[in-house]
């Protein structure tokens, strides 16, 4: 009976897990956390060469895919991995 609470409990942190990472994949937050870092280069001094090297990053078009698949990756493993803990704790507990 405890393992199955533990596996359902595991099971939905995957899930919510994964519903933040499809969350900040879909952009939804994205204007809410460019107005923080707004607010943050108010009181943080940055160097001109900091500003520069963000910005090219931020232009990097390899490196804005790789994170788009990372996201991706991430959200698909662990709603997956969420579900089927769900999955095996329901079992756990009709076998008991």
């Amino acid at each position: 009976m405890a393992t199955a609470n533990l596996l359902f409990l595991l099971g939905l942190l995957g899930l919510v897990i994964g519903a933040i990472f499809h969350v900040l994949q879909s952009g939804f937050l994205t204007l809410f956390l460019r107005g923080f870092a707004d607010i943050g280069q108010l009181f943080i001094r940055q160097s001109k060469t900091l500003r520069e090297e963000n910005e090219r990053l931020r232009s990097d078009e390899s490196l804005s895919a790789w994170k788009t698949s990372m996201f991706r990756h991430l959200k698909v493993y662990t709603s997956g991995c969420g579900a089927g803990l769900i999955l095996c704790s329901m079992i756990l507990m009709g076998m008991s």
